[in-house]
């Protein structure tokens, strides 16, 4: 029993090796300082966000306030935009808060967490579309 378990150990051990073989690091084109979550939505854009503020936002001449944006890269990795703040109805909301994660909605549309609450964002017009 002993041997047999330990045969199929090696196995299992020697093809997860095998696959870890065909995968290559080819580049890292997105400087980001502890991004929690990245998702790929149907345009094939890459979004991401920091658990860290990263970036600020000029609120009234000489008033900065620290946010904590969402990143939009294209698929080539070049930054498409950088959202700091989100437009629900007539309201807009500031991205403030650290990222808790990031995912996608059975349509494709965006899934952002921070601290209780959840964003379901556009990804083709990048507008608020609810908040849970």
């Amino acid at each position: 029993m002993k041997k047999m378990l330990l045969g199929t150990l090696i196995v299992m051990l020697a093809v997860a090796l095998s696959f870890g073989q065909v995968w290559t690091f080819d580049s890292d084109f997105a400087e980001l300082n502890n991004p929690h979550g990245v998702v790929v939505t149907p345009d094939g854009k890459i979004w991401t966000a920091n658990y860290n503020k990263t970036d600020t936002l000029v609120v009234a001449e000489g008033d900065t306030l620290f946010t904590n944006p969402i990143y939009i890269y294209n698929p080539d990795g070049t930054l498409e935009t950088t959202l700091r703040t989100l437009t629900f109805g007539t309201e807009t909301d500031t991205l403030v808060k650290t990222c808790r994660g990031i995912s996608l909605d059975k349509n494709g549309n965006v899934l952002y967490t921070h601290y209780g609450e959840i964003m379901q964002i556009n990804y083709q017009t990048h507008e608020l579309m609810a908040k849970f």
